[in-house]
């Protein structure tokens, strides 16, 4: 999608103006992405005898059909971009080292896609909501290290600040816990 938004990356290494309909289908898939704790949580609250699938029957099901909607989706709105892109880098000769790349971040983005959806099925939405971030300042974090690229205080104050409000919040919920047990103690105490 983001290839096809960008119309194959313009000429000389810089990026065209998006598409309508890459910024169309992009914003679908960050919905359908958007999306996953409402459906995890869902799926959760049905009873045992109306489940019909667990948490990773419905996260493989939603990326097949997911997959099953964006192919054709980008196909129709996009063919002559997609089409473009990809004779341009068999040209170049990156074509297989493209598709390598896309696989192995594909395989990737599944794998975390299925940790998330476990993660969310077990967990409330607000507390999912909570703890994302930390995921994404970990992996600015890793990235940059990894990247060797410099961190400002301004950057490390965010990571910060996105960290101790998820300790925060943990915090709160664990002494939310605690009182609602000592009020169900003592009101079953005679």
């Amino acid at each position: 999608v983001a290839l096809a938004s960008q119309k194959g990356g313009g000429s000389g290494g810089t990026a065209s103006a998006a598409s309508a309909a890459g910024v169309l289908l992009a914003g679908a898939s960050n919905f359908g992405f958007s999306s996953r704790p409402f459906l995890a949580q869902r799926l959760a609250a049905l009873p045992d005898s109306a489940r019909k699938l667990d948490s990773a029957s419905a996260f493989f099901n939603a990326m097949c059909i997911g997959i099953a909607v964006m192919l054709p989706a980008v196909a129709a709105l996009e063919l002559a971009e997609l089409r473009e892109a990809v004779g341009r880098l068999a040209a170049e000769g990156t074509l297989g080292d493209f598709a390598a790349e896309v696989g192995i971040s594909g395989g990737g983005f599944f794998f975390y896609q299925f940790s998330q959806m476990v993660l969310m099925s077990k967990l409330s939405a607000i507390a999912c909501s909570v703890v994302n971030p930390m995921s994404k300042a970990f992996v600015i974090v890793s990235c940059a290290i990894y990247f060797a690229e410099p961190m400002g205080a301004l950057n490390i104050g965010g990571i910060l600040l996105s960290a101790c409000g998820v300790v925060l919040f943990t915090l709160a919920r664990r002494a939310d816990a605690a009182a609602s047990a000592a009020s169900a103690a003592s009101a079953r105490a005679p």
